[in-house]
């Protein structure tokens, strides 16, 4: 696990462009209907969350703590 989150140094050069791509991803599942759009908006306001969260510098993990746990809060 310990090994696994020392991914964190990259995640924070690559949050934008995860973001973007995951708020991309969710659209596309919405139209392919797996989606509806209450949920996909949903989706992506936690997605824009952590985005700011990682931009302002507040996200300071565990570096035992998973990062999708970290998400998933939000």
């Amino acid at each position: 696990m310990h090994e696994f989150n020392q991914s964190l140094k990259y995640d924070k050069r690559m949050y934008a462009a995860d973001v973007k791509g995951s708020i991309a991803f969710s659209k596309a599942l919405l139209k392919t209907g797996i989606l509806n759009e209450k949920e996909q908006q949903e989706i992506e306001r936690g997605l824009k969350l952590v985005e700011r969260e990682w931009a302002e510098n507040k996200v300071n993990p565990d570096p035992f703590v998973q990062v999708s746990a970290i998400v998933q809060e939000r």
